[in-house]
């Protein structure tokens, strides 16, 4: 029973207050651990995208898919997917494989990290979504920290993989009629 109910805490979504909650936590969050719980939400997205695009199934038939050992486990694999099945182009798979590996960083590294170390620093100004925030910041003669750049691209990366499954929701694919070999 509890792990019933801790799975249900780990993938029901938030609500209005929880999200403000959320947002709270992450602005007064460490550099780590705000890298890390914003590529969650990222991954999470992603995750939704796809499965959008599938067939209706039976969550315990998702959990093979998107869990474990499941093909779709990490989110390595979820970006390479959503690429193939075209939810988002070569620009937003370079961004999100970018958050990947900063994520992967402050999760994996054993010295400490922040926004400032200088690989993490070269990552971020890698976002394809860099230029556009810059381009704000010096319209108002302000600064853009490498922070603020990966906040901006992990945002819209959610934004955009959010509006696709808006648009997909409804709109699953369904086999009209399984082949009679595969019927059984």
């Amino acid at each position: 029973m509890a792990s019933n109910s801790l799975k249900e805490l780990l993938t029901s979504a938030p609500n209005r207050r929880e999200i403000r909650e959320l947002y709270t936590e992450i602005n007064t969050a460490t550099d780590r651990s705000m890298a890390i719980v914003t590529s969650i939400f990222v991954d999470n997205a992603l995750k939704d995208a796809i499965a959008a695009r599938l067939r209706k199934m039976k969550p315990q038939e998702l959990s093979l898919i998107f869990e474990g050992n499941g093909p779709l486990a990490t989110f390595s694999n979820r970006i390479r997917f959503g690429f193939a099945l075209g939810i988002f182009g070569p620009k937003a798979r370079n961004d999100l494989d970018l958050i990947r590996r900063i994520r992967n960083a402050f999760a994996h590294a054993r010295r400490p990290l922040s926004f400032k170390t200088p690989q993490i620093i070269q990552l971020c100004d890698s976002f394809d979504l860099a230029p556009i925030l810059k381009k704000q910041a010096a319209v108002k003669n302000e600064h853009v920290t490498e922070k603020a750049r990966y906040v901006y691209s992990v945002t819209t990366m959610i934004v955009y993989v959010a509006l696709e499954v808006s648009k997909r929701k409804d709109r699953r694919h369904k086999l009209k009629k399984p082949l009679p070999a595969l019927a059984h």
